[in-house]
């Protein structure tokens, strides 16, 4: 079953099994997701005004890319439990294993991708917050820092997996994705903080 079709208490439960997957990067996912439907509670607050429709033109596209990266997160996270999966099966091959040399690279490679990804969408939902501490009342910034502060989360937390990876790629490969990771998450928390200093 997907993780999205789980209720929560569902999720929790599968999480804390003896099991290698759901683990940290399908947690990782859920909660970039939580942040993210938590930004759009803000902006559906915001475009709430008896005087107008619901939700201005301005605010609709905020949330349309709001939505789409929640979804986005979710379906990463559903990715990264089954990467993870994959790959942690290959682990367990003896060393000889000629299936092991040929499938390993890959999967790591794709199991790196994901994180990565993942720390890009909580970089861009943190672009879209950065927009909006001028257009909301004061009553909603504790949630909109508290959105910042979960993606954030998200992409540190995505970047841990980026680096458990790193070993398992050829040289370049890692160099690479070792820089790239460190530019993203400087750039997700600088933008956090900007957040969270615009709704103090």
């Amino acid at each position: 079953m997907r993780l999205e079709s789980l209720t929560f208490a569902d999720l929790l439960a599968r999480v804390g099994e003896k099991t290698p997957s759901p683990g940290g990067g399908a947690v990782t996912g859920a909660v970039g997701a939580l942040a993210a439907a938590l930004a759009q509670m803000v902006v559906a607050f915001a475009g709430a005004k008896p005087e107008s429709p619901p939700v201005d033109p301005p605010l609709a596209e905020v949330l349309h890319r709001l939505e789409r990266a929640r979804a986005v997160m979710l379906e990463l996270a559903e990715e990264d439990a089954q990467a993870y999966a994959a790959l942690n099966a290959v682990l367990r091959l003896p060393k000889d294993d000629p299936s092991r040399a040929r499938d390993l690279p890959a999967l790591a490679r794709t199991a790196t991708q994901i994180p990565m990804a993942m720390m890009a969408a909580a970089a861009e939902v943190l672009h879209i917050l950065e927009g909006l501490p001028a257009r909301i009342g004061k009553h909603l910034k504790s949630d909109l820092a508290i959105a910042a502060v979960l993606s954030e989360a998200t992409a540190r937390a995505a970047r841990r997996t980026v680096q458990v990876n790193l070993p398992l790629l050829p040289q370049d490969d890692a160099t690479e994705a070792q820089s790239t990771s460190d530019q993203i998450l400087a750039t997700a928390s600088r933008r956090a903080r900007a957040v969270e200093t615009a709704c103090s």
